[in-house]
């Protein structure tokens, strides 16, 4: 009889890299922090770019609950031109926003590693998940926070790479 197995389950965190931090040269190691910028600089830029359109629906709520209100006809376009481009922008977002280590070209939002994101210390073996650990080195507690429709989202700021553990960015992404 074969072993069968939940497919979520075994392709959660199922990459392992070639290499880890500490079989990195100085040289490659500032390498990667200076290709690692410009990813996070359009990661944090489409990540604000969310925020402002959220924002942006939320002005053109205003009016739309004075029109209906007052009766005018202007407020109902004004919210449905700001849903439009709420929702233009978080599809945008959700298609293009990976952001992937260059080290070991890990996907950094699929799951948690073998070290933390934060300070690139080794995670404690107290929990099998791959949606929360705690850090041994700096006692973070790194949690995916789950969503009422299915998602994730990231509890935590990336420093490092989970997967190698190379520091990738001092101010996190």
């Amino acid at each position: 009889m074969t072993n069968r197995h939940s497919f979520r389950v075994n392709s959660l965190n199922s990459f392992r890299p070639e290499k880890i931090a500490g079989n990195f040269s100085a040289q490659e190691l500032a390498r990667f922090q200076e290709e690692f910028k410009p990813l996070a600089e359009t990661y944090n830029a489409k990540l604000w770019t969310v925020i402002k359109l959220v924002a942006l629906l939320l002005i053109c709520l205003v009016p739309f609950c004075v029109s209906i209100a007052y009766s005018f006809s202007y407020g109902y376009w004004l919210f449905g031109v700001g849903i439009m481009l709420c929702f233009v922008g978080i599809v945008y977002f959700l298609l293009t926003a990976r952001i992937r280590c260059t080290a070991c070209q890990a996907d950094l939002d699929a799951g948690l590693g073998a070290y933390c994101p934060e300070c690139g210390g080794e995670l404690s073996d107290k929990t099998n998940s791959k949606v929360e650990a705690d850090c041994v080195t700096c006692g973070a507690k790194l949690r995916f926070i789950r969503q009422p429709r299915g998602g994730r989202v990231r509890g935590f700021k990336i420093r490092s790479c989970s997967y190698c553990g190379v520091r990738l960015h001092e101010g996190g992404v």
